[in-house]
């Protein structure tokens, strides 16, 4: 728990650090990336900071919808379990969401990769989402998704408050909080294919010309150049 932010958040460092192997880490990019390929990872997150229970979190907050989490399979001891450690502890790991149906195959697969698996949670998508956590068949903790991603993004909300305009900010921050609003569909009015654009980038394809060169600038605590500069290798 050294260095974590549940200690930090306790006026703490602690004395005992996360580590990490190497080869174990090598053989988790292997398996991901094969993953990928054959399309089974339906979302993806690291545990690294805030540990399990944020990570589990986030990932509700990004779909507006509730968790089921069982540690039975992490806690197997629970007359020495300590929740903090289990749900907190910023050891290397990830999560991924993945179809029911691929489970079976998908863990054997991180078996030959010598990567230890754990079914942990299942979502729930319904009209008022909670986020559970169940011990040995008991609830430790239990919260509205709502609430929590509220509590989330309080401090980010203040931040950006004074950052950017307030009145889109809390425009925004309304909309993200609504959890009556059903998923975003998008609906193109035009042909794709006759764009303009898709001329251009066809004719560089077929052509084999030099690609533009393109300068992507970074906004502020976002990883939005990544996904832009990954649009325009794309395309």
């Amino acid at each position: 728990m050294g260095g974590s932010i549940l200690a930090q958040v306790h006026r703490q460092i602690g004395d005992e650090c996360p580590d990490i192997d190497a080869e174990s880490m090598k053989n988790l990019y292997r398996a991901m990336m094969q993953l990928k390929r054959e399309g089974k990872i339906l979302a993806y997150h690291d545990k690294s900071a805030g540990g399990l229970m944020t990570t589990l979190s986030e990932m509700a907050f990004a779909s507006h919808a509730g968790l089921n989490i069982d540690l039975s399979s992490i806690c197997a001891n629970t007359k020495e379990v300590n929740l903090h450690k289990a749900l907190f502890n910023q050891e290397a790991g990830i999560v991924i969401q993945i179809s029911s149906e691929d489970r079976i195959k998908i863990r054997e697969m991180l078996y030959e990769y010598n990567i230890g698996s754990h079914i942990i949670a299942r979502p729930q998508f319904v009209d008022d989402p909670n986020i559970c956590v169940h011990l040995a068949g008991e609830v430790v903790f239990k919260d509205k998704t709502a609430e929590l991603h509220k509590i989330w993004s309080t401090v980010s909300d203040k931040i950006r408050m004074q950052r950017e305009n307030p009145e889109t900010v809390q425009s925004e921050s309304e909309v993200v909080h609504d959890y009556s609003r059903k998923a975003i569909k998008y609906k193109s009015t035009f042909d794709v294919s006759q764009h303009p654009a898709h001329k251009i980038i066809a004719d560089y394809n077929t052509q084999e010309k030099a690609k533009p060169k393109v300068a992507i600038l970074r906004a502020p605590g976002t990883n939005g150049d990544q996904e832009i500069a990954n649009k325009f290798m794309m395309a």
